[in-house]
């Protein structure tokens, strides 16, 4: 019957707004974050030296002149996403900017902005400017929004974690060596190689450890210290990179729709306990 209940929530119940709002502010900053990512790498798209893997040959490149324009438009997107104004046409936007530079060349493709198109979509369609937003203030806000993107959000959180450590179990990682190769630390090859090997296996159990925990009401709040812990350790221990950065903040983003509180009763009732 709790089955049943919970496929009801997903398809007719209602979500507290205040969690989303507060995931959509953060996903709006890790939208500026992947425009001042990216700004280099299509500054360097003209560059005769860059080898080019276009995905599609009929797609128009951006011109050099127009990419400064290109990545204002995104942060002016992001920044109205971030602070709920016209969220839904800032989210258009940004779905439309993220889409075209991942199909532009495939060396531009990563998983993050992927992750972030999709985060984007679904708060877009979720009503995620119906707390915390510039649009809830001026027109009045919402105690709760529909409880299906909410649960597509949760579901994304774990699949991005099973994804990650299913493609750890391979040798060269469980040996530490991947690990060793990005670690900035001068002098840290000189270390016992088990310490590699520990904080492989760990890394794999943490992400295994991740893709279940959000679920069980219990451990919520310490798969979010666990999750903000993992990801500043991969910041401080490995060569950092912007979009890893980008990555961090878009994951401990999602994590709020877990504390959204999901009712099955329908729409118009205030969830009684989260799910």
């Amino acid at each position: 019957m709790r089955y049943l209940e919970r496929m009801q929530a997903f398809l007719h119940g209602q979500a507290t707004a205040l969690p989303i709002g507060a995931a959509r502010i953060g996903v709006g900053i890790a939208a500026m974050l992947a425009a001042v990512e990216l700004s280099s790498v299509l500054a360097d798209l003209d560059d005769p030296a860059v080898v080019r893997v276009p995905r599609f040959e009929w797609i128009a490149d951006i011109p050099p002149e127009a990419v400064v324009p290109f990545l204002v438009l995104w942060m002016l997107a992001g920044l109205a996403f971030c602070l709920g104004w016209n969220t839904r046409p800032a989210g258009a936007l940004l779905i439309g900017l993220l889409g075209y530079v991942l199909v532009l060349d495939q060396q531009l493709y990563a998983n993050h902005l992927y992750l972030l198109t999709l985060m984007i979509l679904l708060l877009t369609l979720g009503h995620s400017d119906a707390s915390l937003s510039i649009r809830a203030r001026r027109h009045g806000g919402r105690e709760t929004i529909p409880a299906w993107p909410v649960v597509l959000i949760r579901t994304q959180v774990s699949i991005v974690y099973a994804f990650a450590a299913i493609s750890k179990l391979n040798l060269p990682y469980i040996a530490g060596a991947v690990l060793l190769l990005n670690s900035p630390v001068a002098g840290i090859e000189s270390l016992p190689h088990w310490i590699f090997i520990a904080a492989a296996v760990a890394s794999v159990a943490v992400e295994a450890f991740l893709t279940v925990a959000f679920w069980i009401r219990r451990f919520r709040t310490g798969a979010v210290v666990v999750g903000v812990g993992f990801h500043l350790i991969i910041l401080a221990s490995v060569r950092v990179v912007p979009d890893l950065i980008t990555f961090a903040v878009l994951m401990a983003s999602a994590y709020l729709a877990f504390f959204s509180k999901i009712s099955p009763t329908g729409s118009g009732t205030q969830p009684r306990e989260a799910v």
